[in-house]
């Protein structure tokens, strides 16, 4: 009796073995590319959020956006990190690739993923000042954000991990509601 319950629990974990194995995405699945990609995605987020925080100029309005932005990007961050170490993946994109995990899209560069701001909008984001620093930081997180959820959707539909899937979903759902307010901070900004 006591081999045969012996002989039952090694099976067991043998067998949760195997299937963990089972489960464990590839370093190229959808469910690491996305999670990789998007913990860039949010970096430029973090950085764009944090470039507002260090203005004496910027609205108390856009402030709070900002220190929200950062503390919901750097939660998700640390999630996805948590979850690609549980994958034995790297924590970021180590690649000049990004995107060849969404076929709908043409591979890019993790710079140039949808929404990403560019060199050019950085650098006018730091020249300018008050209002028009906070309408343009509001301009680009905006479409940062769009950029975001277009992954986000497409990871919610196409990653195998349910735990994934529900961070993909959850960043679908935090992001599309900061649109809302950044757009209505924005109309607000600009007397509309």
């Amino acid at each position: 009796m006591l081999i045969a319950c012996a002989a039952a629990a090694f099976l067991g974990v043998a067998g949760g073995l195997v299937a963990s194995r089972r489960t464990t995405p590839s370093a190229t699945s959808i469910d690491v590319r996305f999670l990789q990609d998007m913990r860039w995605h949010h970096d430029q987020g973090v950085g764009m959020a944090m470039s507002v925080l260090g203005r004496a100029d910027t609205s108390a309005a856009v402030h709070q956006r900002a220190r929200e932005i950062i503390a919901d990007q750097q939660l998700e961050n640390g999630a996805m990190v948590e979850l690609l170490h549980s994958f034995r993946a790297a924590e970021a994109n180590e690649t000049d690739v990004a995107m060849e995990w969404m076929p709908v899209m043409p591979t890019t560069t993790p710079a140039t993923m949808p929404g990403m701001a560019q060199p050019g909008d950085l650098t006018r984001l730091a020249e300018l000042q008050g209002k028009e620093a906070d309408k343009l930081f509001l301009t680009l997180m905006i479409a940062h954000h769009e950029g975001g959820i277009h992954m986000a959707d497409y990871a919610a539909a196409h990653a195998h991990v349910q735990r994934v899937r529900d961070i993909a979903n959850g960043i679908v759902t935090s992001q599309q509601s900061e649109i809302n307010d950044l757009t209505q901070l924005l109309a607000q900004l600009s007397g509309k």
